[in-house]
């Protein structure tokens, strides 16, 4: 390192840290004092500590899943690609705004095969539409046909490993090659 850390500075797993500061020590466990402390601590930044906010190097690609935008993964009730295209604007701006990447951008989803649901077909196109309506989208749809192959799948809608290959292959230079 060429700078010291705080302590406080450790801790990125917010969801660790509270379930650490959440537990009741009771005396019998003899590092539980210390996760305790370390979690605790986690939430006081040191007085004599300089403050400042540093915004992550990090460059986010999301590629949601088909499970991800069902109407019951939490987006009830958008049912227009601009509704759903302002919602994940929304939420990349929180991430940049709370320091969290410097820049976040949505990947489409793959095609699912032909044999799958209409209404699941009909849904992964709607919210293509939406997220190829984002700032610098990663247009992923050019890794398959229409229709996802079936060697390409383990099922109606998931990648297998060959699937997941070709789109690697294909999203690389997309991803690697920033706007």
């Amino acid at each position: 390192m060429t700078e010291p850390l705080r302590i406080d500075e450790l801790g990125a797993d917010d969801r660790l840290l509270d379930a650490l500061a959440a537990r009741t020590y009771d005396g019998a466990d003899p590092i539980g004092g210390l996760l305790l402390s370390f979690a605790r601590a986690c939430d006081k930044p040191s007085p004599t500590a300089l403050t400042r906010k540093r915004r992550s190097g990090r460059r986010i690609v999301v590629m949601l899943g088909t499970n991800d935008v069902t109407p019951t993964a939490g987006f009830q009730g958008m049912t227009t690609a601009p509704q759903i295209t302002y919602a994940l604007n929304r939420m990349a701006h929180r991430m940049v705004r709370d320091h969290a990447a410097q820049s976040v951008r949505w990947m489409t989803i793959p095609p699912v095969r032909a044999t799958s649901s209409p209404e699941r077909i009909a849904r992964t196109e709607l919210w293509n539409q939406a997220i190829l309506a984002t700032p610098y989208a990663v247009d992923a749809r050019g890794a398959f046909p229409a229709a996802l192959p079936d060697g390409d799948s383990s099922d109606d809608v998931h990648l297998n490993a060959s699937g997941h290959t070709k789109l690697a292959n294909y999203v690389s230079p997309l991803i690697c090659t920033y706007p």
